[in-house]
């Protein structure tokens, strides 16, 4: 099997260990998850292995940024 095919595989996993945890309300485990198989595909899918290294930092600022905020709106009343 190539590396896509392993990323392929680990994002299905990630998918269904995501569904399987949302029935027990543990959102940063879920947030998380969303967080890793978002890097995963652009880092893999979308080349940012190979891009300047203002993308990789500028996405992982923006995931941290982003899901940090979704979890502190979600975990306020």
């Amino acid at each position: 099997m190539n590396r896509n095919t392993h990323v392929w595989l680990a994002l299905l996993g990630l998918s269904v260990a995501s569904f399987v945890i949302s029935g027990h309300a543990v959102g940063s485990l879920v947030l998380a998850a969303a967080g890793l198989k978002a890097a995963m595909v652009a880092w893999q899918f979308m080349e940012l292995r190979t891009a300047h290294l203002a993308w990789p930092v500028g996405l992982a600022t923006l995931l941290v940024v982003a899901l940090g905020l979704v979890y502190l709106i979600g975990t306020n009343p």
